[in-house]
């Protein structure tokens, strides 16, 4: 151990960074509070300071942006880049990212007067659209609970779709009611396209539309009353 480490000790820097990460919002915040290290050059010293001391002027004029919904989905975001599926939990979590990003955003470019930690609330990219269509699309999860408990007292459930890949909640309730052993089935009332992503223990049919023939029709079916003899067109 050189000198250098040896007084990051004896001034008790661990624990200082200790301290600091339990003030952070997230788990890379707080790895990232833990890593700190003291700079041996003026100069980076000085726009340490100088943004250390920004941001303080900044939180007693303006008061503390929230960061409450900043979680960790590098891992989620790296799946679906890779084409994965994500849950509803990840979803949300992705949403809420977005949506601390434009609120601390809007902080930031609100103030008054320019400062030398601009730069760090311009970096920021909202997205507004993608953020609103995540909340419209996924019902809350207690709402998922209070289907899948009224599902269990039923005995079985029939999910009706409607354009499930691009309302990523429909797909959500149905793994939900899978997860809970729930024997399900799902009718695509639009395009065929939404049976693709269901869990293998999902019985599917392809109705293709949702006049009042059709469910009919497909309830038949689930009933036994009926045999479907149609193919699909397409390929799933």
């Amino acid at each position: 151990m050189d000198l250098f480490e040896k007084s990051q000790l004896t001034l008790e820097l661990p624990a200082v960074l200790d301290l600091l990460a339990a003030e952070a919002a997230s788990a890379p915040a707080r790895e990232m509070a833990r890593a700190l290290r003291p700079s041996i050059h003026r100069g980076e010293v000085e726009r340490m300071l100088a943004e250390t001391s920004a941001a303080k002027d900044m939180m007693v004029s303006k008061g503390s942006p929230s960061f409450s919904g900043v979680k960790d989905v590098r891992n989620a975001l790296a799946r679906a880049d890779m084409g994965g599926v994500l849950n509803t939990r990840e979803l949300l979590e992705i949403a809420g990212v977005l949506q601390a990003a434009r609120v601390v955003r809007s902080y930031g470019m609100s103030a008054e007067k320019s400062s030398c930690i601009d730069h760090l609330f311009r970096t920021l990219q909202a997205n507004k659209f993608l953020e609103e269509k995540i909340l419209v699309s996924i019902p809350a999860e207690d709402e998922i609970a209070n289907l899948v408990a009224r599902a269990k007292a039923c005995g079985s459930a029939v999910v009706g779709t409607f354009n499930a890949i691009s309302n990523p909640g429909q797909l959500a309730l149905i793994r939900a009611l899978v997860d809970s052993g729930i024997p399900t089935a799902a009718v695509a009332l639009r395009v065929p396209y939404d049976l693709r992503d269901l869990p293998e223990e999902v019985w599917a049919i392809a109705a293709y539309e949702y006049s009042p023939e059709s469910i009919s029709a497909a309830a038949k079916v689930l009933r036994g009353e009926l045999q479907p003899i149609g193919k699909l067109p397409v390929q799933l």
